[in-house]
């Protein structure tokens, strides 16, 4: 968009930066910390909307059942 065209060793450089462990891929947590969030703040999110989504499901099921 800006007109940077990076070259595939800047990209390799970036990833092996971001890579802590070296397993030549950068899992969610690298990720969130490449981005500066905190990881266990989004898995703590994500459970949670979880929670709720399954809570929601299991009211409306529920309701189902009474009608």
């Amino acid at each position: 968009m800006n007109g940077f065209q990076a070259k595939p060793e800047d990209l390799e450089a970036i990833l092996r930066r971001c890579d802590h462990d070296a397993d030549r891929s950068i899992s969610l947590e690298e990720f969130a910390e490449a981005l500066n969030f905190d990881y266990n703040a989004l898995v703590a999110q994500r459970e949670h909307e979880l929670e709720s989504y399954k809570a929601e499901r299991e009211a409306k099921i529920e309701a189902y059942r009474k009608d």
